[in-house]
């Protein structure tokens, strides 16, 4: 699986990933400058400069799951310590998940399922 995105500063948005969301591992650019960049689980994100696209859904947003929980209390904490913007965070007893944007205004869900 691969999520290609349009973004208006390259190297903000793979720092952002890298500190978020763990992506990072076999970073590879192509000579139109495409970077795709890998997480722990084998996703891959592409990046292209340009300007991120409105979505016109307001629901609009893309999700990574995660094993543990914890993992997402744990992201969910230091997103607002670090001061990102959080618009959503879900507890239940077979789900916890966090909403939060990344600097072209994509929503990102991290989330647990039972």
């Amino acid at each position: 699986m691969h999520i290609n995105l349009a973004v208006a500063d390259l190297e903000r948005s793979l720092a952002f990933y890298r500190t978020w969301l763990g992506f990072g591992a076999d970073e590879r650019r192509f000579p139109d400058g495409t970077v795709f960049v890998q997480d722990a689980e084998k996703t891959d994100l592409a990046f292209h400069q340009g300007s991120a696209p409105a979505p016109e859904v307001p629901t609009f947003h893309f999700g990574f799951r995660r094993g543990e929980a914890s993992v997402v209390r744990e992201l969910h904490a230091r997103l607002l310590d670090a001061g990102v913007s959080v618009s959503e965070f879900d507890e239940e007893d077979a789900l916890v998940s966090v909403k939060f944007a990344d600097p072209d205004g994509y929503v990102v869900e991290v989330y647990w399922e039972a």
